[in-house]
């Protein structure tokens, strides 16, 4: 695979000097926007969502074009996703097979959905996240809405058939979106976890609160389903499923995080802090925390939408996009003018100051962000420090890239 880590530690150093010296490690692509579900809580697809009229997806040639420009910048990662089911694409076996040819990880995000022909395929991926938030039949109709009762029993056993087949190289995961109508569940979604041999499950709570709406995780409903998972925990059921529960317990106490939105909560702070110097402090940590947060995702990832545009984030605002596909080739775009733009626009904190809510509020990659922050702060000191760079990298190891 191209991608090492010396291209992390390149694209790293290109954070920390707002330069590029390799491409993206991911790259996110959307393949269509048609879905065989209508999923109650999908932002796409959902009973409130706006559904596409139109079919629009990414051509084969396109794709075998995008991989040939992922190469050239050392893209290690493709992730195959969609505004639906990524799998009702007619040349999907075509596009992953070009794609593990040319040295490509792929992860597929799915519904389970597809039909058994299909699950040859599906083995030959590196990564499959099943998306599922129901454990039995009745509950799969009426959140998942499908439009035949025995697509419960399609998605299950094509899960167990990943699962237990010995020529599969893809790791699995099932993504179970908690929210008011499937809590009650997690004890049921943890041991169909173990039984359908789930190496991770991964539990998303789907906090609407602030929207009218029955799928509202509501506070009282978060302490049930803390005590759903601590019963499992105490009986050992938690510990037998890899989840991303277990850390968030032991650092907090909580398997599940907080309802509330943690700026509400410094606001009601200020209503008991009385010195000058408390008030200030918690200002600028108010003010470091949400308002001038940089963002350096534009030197680890990039997105393609099903309509070929390019994206510097998972957010489809023109704020961010740089471009489209069938214009300029992918290399083109990520070496653009354009890009640079915004990328320094993000680590500068501009999108967060300005449409925090509308754009980076609650998106999947702040925690990565955290990190990278961390890591950038961490080089900083140390620099000085020592009053030395840390790589001396030579204009002929750049002109692949420029």
């Amino acid at each position: 695979m191209p991608d090492t880590l010396y291209n992390d530690a390149l694209r790293l150093m290109g954070a920390l000097k707002h330069r590029i010296f390799s491409g993206p490690k991911v790259l996110f692509c959307r393949l269509n926007n048609t879905c065989n579900l209508n999923c109650l809580f999908c932002v796409h697809h959902g009973t409130t969502a706006r559904v596409p009229t139109k079919e629009t997806r990414l051509k084969m040639e396109t794709l075998d074009r995008v991989f040939d420009d992922c190469r050239k910048l050392n893209v290690g990662h493709i992730c195959f996703s969609a505004k639906g089911e990524p799998t009702l694409h007619p040349d999907f076996e075509s596009i992953v097979h070009n794609a593990t040819a040319k040295g490509l990880a792929v992860t597929l995000v799915t519904n389970g959905l597809f039909p058994s022909k299909l699950l040859k395929t599906v083995c030959r991926i590196h990564a499959v996240k099943f998306s599922l938030s129901a454990t039995n039949a009745k509950d799969f109709f009426r959140i998942h809405q499908p439009q035949d009762p025995s697509d419960f029993d399609t998605v299950i056993n094509n899960i167990r058939l990943l699962g237990r087949a010995k020529s599969r190289k893809s790791r699995t995961s099932l993504n179970f979106v908690l929210h008011a109508l499937n809590y009650h569940s997690l004890p049921a979604v943890i041991d169909l976890a173990r039984r359908v041999n789930i190496d991770e499950l991964r539990i998303k709570c789907e906090h609407v609160e602030h929207r009218a709406s029955p799928l509202a995780l509501t506070q009282p409903l978060t302490k049930k389903a803390e005590k759903l998972l601590l019963a499992a925990y105490r009986k050992g059921h938690l510990r037998r499923v890899k989840n991303n529960l277990l850390a968030h317990y032991a650092e907090t106490g909580k398997f599940l995080p907080a309802v509330a939105d943690c700026r509400k909560l410094i606001q009601t702070k200020l209503v008991f802090l009385h010195s000058f110097a408390s008030k200030l402090a918690l200002y600028v940590k108010l003010l470091t925390s949400f308002v001038l947060r940089p963002c350096h995702m534009g030197w680890f990832v990039t997105f393609l939408t099903e309509g070929g545009d390019v994206t510097a984030c998972c957010s489809t605002q023109k704020s961010v996009k740089i471009g489209n596909i069938h214009d300029k080739g992918l290399a083109k775009l990520w070496m653009s003018t354009r890009y640079r733009r915004v990328r320094l626009k993000a680590v500068s904190g501009f999108f967060q100051k300005k449409m925090y809510d509308q754009l980076c509020r609650g998106r999947f990659l702040l925690r990565e962000n955290a990190t990278l922050q961390s890591l950038r702060l961490l080089c900083q000191r140390d620099a000085s420090r020592n009053g030395c760079r840390v790589f001396d990298l030579e204009a002929a190891q750049l002109k692949s890239l420029h």
